[in-house]
């Protein structure tokens, strides 16, 4: 009755259960896959009692395999259940869809699994690239856009002072390369904090830290570039800090002007230099 060339040849596992959800058939992937694990017939078993004899991993899946009442599974209308699976080696992921059958005979449910691992990658992947500034390796516009708001989140804001000069007068690889350079120094100096180039030569940092140690950090970032970018000894950078106020956009705005009045405040000091120097 159900040893059929589709069920049978089917590339992933596929189990049949009685009323009584005790295993009746099993496809030639099913006894593959489950014979990696245990020489246990699962043929007359239920699901919770065939998870007894093989790893939790696999026990786990399993169970979650398993309804407490047949009515669970809606007459002929799949359900469907992703779920992953961890053993110590790697992790895979498949997409069960379990549907009842009514027969003269009695009633069936039918478990048919496909592994999806590969193309859960391929999705997580892509997802990652969506959210990833290619460049810099940071996160970019379309993570912050995702990202919940949080009352307690303080957002920093980054722009390069004179950053011009270095694609004028060295060249845009250059220029990328202290990009790539200075992303790297704010993994080192804020490693658990959300790190996003917003482009160009701006950075947000959005953290949850106390403001006196997002001064200290800013401070060390400050002197460690300087070092790092001692041939662009014009090159440093302004910030502005505050509080998340209620929106992304209104919080944006806010230290936007907050930076541009640390730039102008950063200008005027250097040119203070300059004429207490001369």
């Amino acid at each position: 009755m159900f040893k059929s060339d589709f069920l049978y040849f089917y590339p992933g596992p596929v189990s049949v259960r009685d009323e009584n959800q005790r295993i009746i058939y099993v496809n030639q992937q099913f006894s593959k896959w489950i014979n990696q694990y245990t020489d246990q017939d699962p043929v007359g078993l239920t699901n919770p009692e065939l998870a007894k004899f093989v790893p939790d991993f696999l026990a786990n899946l399993l169970i979650e395999s398993h309804e407490e009442n047949v009515s669970d599974v809606i007459h002929e209308t799949p359900l469907m259940q992703l779920v992953e699976v961890f053993d110590a080696v790697k992790s895979e992921v498949f997409n069960l869809v379990k549907y009842r059958v009514q027969k003269e005979n009695g009633v069936y449910l039918y478990t048919v699994g496909t592994c999806v691992t590969e193309l859960c990658e391929q999705v997580r992947s892509s997802y990652q690239a969506s959210i990833t500034d290619a460049l810099s390796g940071l996160f970019n516009r379309t993570y912050l856009a995702e990202l919940p708001e949080d009352w307690d989140s303080l957002y920093v804001l980054i722009d390069f002072d004179n950053f011009k000069q270095v694609n004028d007068g060295y060249g845009h690889a250059a220029g990328d390369a202290v990009i790539r350079e200075f992303s790297r120094a704010l993994k080192r100096f804020f490693p658990d904090d959300n790190l996003i180039r917003l482009g160009g030569d701006e950075f947000l940092i959005i953290t949850d830290q106390p403001i006196e140690d997002i001064d200290h950090r800013l401070f060390s970032l400050y002197r460690h570039i300087k070092i790092l970018f001692f041939k662009y000894s014009f090159l440093s950078f302004s910030f502005g800090y505050h509080r998340f106020t209620g929106s992304k956009d209104s919080t944006l705005e806010l230290i936007d002007r907050l930076m541009y009045e640390n730039k102008r405040q950063n200008k005027k000091d250097a040119k203070e230099r300059i004429l207490t120097t001369f």
